[in-house]
């Protein structure tokens, strides 16, 4: 009995020095996810970095973030605090560590008072869908096929000018968001039939696109967001089938019971999902 005592007081001190030196280091804040939210706080968002533990705090240009959940050492979910209209710097602390920040990684956003409607004119095809990118810039799938021009997706400034990267495989482009590693992720169904099988996809901000196949008998994945936990998630709508693909393009399915249709990180830090019953259920 007095060995496997001492056993245990040699193991738990060697705990102990192991986790001195990984609470000295500061974490880092790649990014957070979406980088923009109203000047009343209280949206919920993604930070996205490295090292970060249980207990950590988040600071918005030095104010308390509300809600923090430390999803894993890549990953949290918060609540901005209220903040007069600007860019301001994200900040992670670890209990009894240094902060790890980052400078303009948020912008917030205020009202003008004023509406306005303005055009800007797309002849890549027909838009299907559109989302902010990490860059500034806003992107948008278009949609070839019987408009005889490729499929592609398309980035635009907020002035209107815009460049198109056509993609080298068919099929209809359903889905764009933003992804935890700020590249853009997003879903092409399997149209016509003849063609490829469908995909989830990863386009970088120099529009360089990456595919990466679903499994057999799925067809139409719609819905793409940011998961809380690193990965990129979506719906398949004509199956009950929910997906998870991490930024490497690792795909796991999960049964769920309902079509999804719609994806979306909810306020509780949790995805929620909009589908329909199968018929006859």
């Amino acid at each position: 009995m007095p060995r496997e005592t001492g056993r245990i007081v040699l193991a738990a001190a060697a705990m102990l020095l192991l986790s001195g030196p990984a609470l000295s280091q500061a974490p880092t804040v790649a990014r957070v996810v979406p980088a923009f939210g109203p000047a009343a706080g209280s949206n919920i968002v993604i930070v996205v970095g490295t090292g970060f533990a249980a207990g950590a705090t988040v600071t918005f240009g030095g104010a308390a973030a509300t809600s923090v959940s430390v999803v894993n050492s890549t990953s949290i979910t918060v609540h901005p605090p209220a903040h007069v209209a600007g860019s301001v710097a994200v900040a992670v602390t670890n209990p009894g560590g240094s902060p790890g920040s980052r400078a303009n990684a948020y912008k917030y956003l205020a009202p003008t008072g004023t509406f306005a409607i303005q055009h800007f004119p797309v002849t890549a095809g027909a838009v299907t869908d559109v989302t902010a990118g990490s860059d500034g810039n806003l992107w948008f799938l278009n949609n070839g096929g019987e408009d005889l021009v490729p499929w592609s997706i398309s980035k635009m400034t907020t002035a209107g000018d815009f460049t198109n990267y056509p993609l080298s495989s068919a099929g209809l482009l359903t889905d764009i968001a933003p992804g935890p590693d700020g590249n853009l992720w997003y879903t092409r169904m399997r149209e016509p039939f003849t063609t490829p099988a469908a995909a989830v996809g990863r386009i970088t901000l120099s529009g360089v696109s990456t595919e990466f196949p679903l499994g057999s008998g799925l067809e139409d994945p719609v819905g793409i967001t940011a998961g809380p936990d690193g990965a990129v998630w979506f719906g398949e709508s004509y199956d009950t089938v929910v997906g998870r693909i991490t930024t490497s393009g690792t795909i796991t399915e999960y049964t769920v019971d309902a079509r999804p249709y719609g994806i979306t990180l909810g306020p509780d830090g949790a995805l929620w999902l909009a589908g329909r019953k199968q018929y006859g259920t």
